[in-house]
C-alpha cells in the first residue's frame, strides 16, 4: 500500500516500521518530540490517549477530505469519538461470532443448520455435546463461556447491562444485569468443572491449532481473523464442517467489534503528508484490498458490503453483526483500566474466592474511584 501511495504522491515518501511494545515506545517518542507521523493504532485505546493529549484531533481533517461518519460501521466510529471530537480514522474492524462444528451437531442428532439462538439453547446444546471418558475426564465439550475470544463485557451486554451509565459518571458492574451475567458464566463452567476444563485446555494453542475443529470443542466464540487461518491449516474442515452464526443472546444480542484506526500522534512533523496518506488509505477500494489480503473486515461500510463479504456463507454473519448488534468498547479514557478490574472479578468468581456479586461489587468500588479521577482530571 505504501508503494502504491508513493506512485500517486511521488513527493511524499513513506517508511513503514513495525515495533514491539507499541504503547510504551510510542508514548516515549511523543514525549521526546520524535513521534512518527501516522500510527496503525488499536482503536479501543483511542479515548485514553486522546484525553492525555497524545493524539491530534481529526474532525476538521476528516470533513475537509469528505470522510464522513456514515461511511463507517457505527461501532468503529463510536470508538474513535471522544469529547465531541474524533481522534482517528477507522481502517479495519472485526467481530466475534459463534463458530461451531457441524459434524459434532449431526453426531448428536442436532440440526447442523440451526445453531443455538439464546443462552438457554446454548446451555442445552452444550450438555448434549459434552462427553467424558470412562475415567471421568472431559473428552468433548459443547460451549465454554471462558474459552475463545470472549469477554464478560459481551455477556453483560447480552444480559441487558452496561459497564457505565449514559453520562459516564457511574460504574454499573454491580448491577443486577452484570451480576446475573457473571453468575451465568460461573454456573455454565460448573457444568464441566473449573479444574476439569483447566486440565483439558492446558495443551491448547492458537485458535487454528486447538482441537475445536476436530469436535473436542463443538462451539466457540471467535473472530473474523480466524477464517483465513482455518482455510490454510484445516481446509477440509473449513469447506465441509465449519458453521458460523450470530452469538446467542439473552435479553439482547451483542458482540464486541474491535480493530484498528490510523491516528496522528501529537507533534507529528509532517502533518499534511500524514493526512494525505490517511485520506488515501481509508478509501473503500484500499480498505477492501487490505481486507481481502489479510482476513479483516473493512471499517468502511461500503467496502464491508462488497459482494465478497455480503454473499459469502462464512463472512455474512460477521457483516450482519457489524450492521446490527456489534458494539465498541466504551470510548471513555478510564475504560482500559476498569476493564482489567472486570477480568479480575471474573477469575476470582470462577475460582470461588468470592460470590459473583462480591467480586463485581469490589470491582465497581475500585472502578468508580478510577472513573471519578479521570472525570475530574480530563473533564469528561
Amino acid at each position: 500500500m505504501a508503494r502504491q501511495f508513493e506512485e500517486q504522491y511521488p513527493e511524499i515518501k513513506v517508511e513503514v516500521s513495525s515495533v514491539a511494545g507499541l504503547e510504551e515506545k510510542l508514548s516515549t517518542a511523543i514525549v521526546g518530540g520524535a513521534a512518527p507521523d501516522v500510527v496503525f493504532f488499536p482503536r479501543y485505546l483511542t479515548g485514553q490517549w486522546a484525553a492525555r493529549a497524545m493524539l491530534e484531533p481529526m474532525s476538521q481533517f476528516a470533513a475537509a477530505y469528505g470522510i464522513l461518519e456514515e461511511h463507517f460501521f457505527k461501532a468503529t466510529w463510536d470508538e474513535v469519538s471522544y469529547n465531541g471530537e474524533i481522534w482517528g480514522i477507522p481502517f479495519s474492524t472485526d467481530a466475534r461470532v459463534l463458530f461451531y462444528n457441524r459434524q459434532s451437531f449431526m453426531e448428536m442428532g442436532l440440526d447442523s443448520m440451526k445453531p443455538p439462538k439464546n443462552w438457554d439453547e446454548l446451555v442445552s446444546y452444550s450438555k448434549r455435546l459434552t462427553a467424558r471418558t470412562p475415567e471421568g475426564k472431559l473428552e468433548k465439550v459443547g460451549f465454554v463461556p471462558i474459552w475463545g475470544n470472549q469477554s464478560l463485557l459481551m455477556y453483560i451486554w447480552q444480559n441487558g447491562g452496561s459497564m457505565f451509565n449514559e453520562d459516564y459518571t457511574k460504574v454499573l458492574m454491580d448491577s443486577e444485569e452484570a451480576v446475573g451475567a457473571l453468575q451465568w458464566v460461573c454456573d455454565f463452567v460448573d457444568i464441566y468443572g473449573y479444574g476439569d476444563l483447566g486440565e483439558m485446555g492446558g495443551s491448547f494453542g492458537s485458535a487454528e491449532q486447538t482441537p475445536w475443529f476436530t469436535g473436542q470443542i463443538a462451539m466457540i466464540t471467535e473472530g473474523s481473523w480466524n477464517l483465513h487461518g482455518l482455510l490454510e491449516y484445516v481446509p477440509a474442515f473449513y469447506e465441509q464442517d465449519l458453521g458460523v452464526a450470530a452469538l446467542p443472546g439473552n435479553v439482547e444480542q451483542a458482540t464486541v467489534a474491535g480493530g484498528f484506526s490510523f491516528v496522528i500522534p501529537s507533534g507529528a512533523a509532517h502533518l499534511a503528508a500524514a493526512q494525505a496518506f490517511i485520506a488515501w488509505a481509508v478509501q473503500p477500494k484500499n480498505q477492501l484490498g487490505f481486507a481481502l489480503e489479510t482476513g479483516v473486515i473493512p471499517a468502511d461500510v461500503r467496502a464491508g458490503h462488497d459482494e465478497y463479504f455480503r454473499d459469502h456463507f462464512y463472512w455474512r454473519p460477521f457483516i450482519d453483526a457489524m450492521d446490527l448488534y456489534a458494539r465498541a468498547r466504551p470510548a471513555h479514557p478510564a475504560y482500559p483500566e476498569i476493564e482489567g478490574l472486570m477480568f479480575e472479578a471474573l477469575w476470582k468468581a470462577l475460582a470461588k474466592e468470592q460470590s459473583a456479586f462480591a467480586c463485581l461489587e469490589d470491582a465497581t468500588t475500585r472502578g468508580q474511584a478510577i472513573l471519578d479521577y479521570y472525570n475530574a482530571v480530563f473533564g469528561f
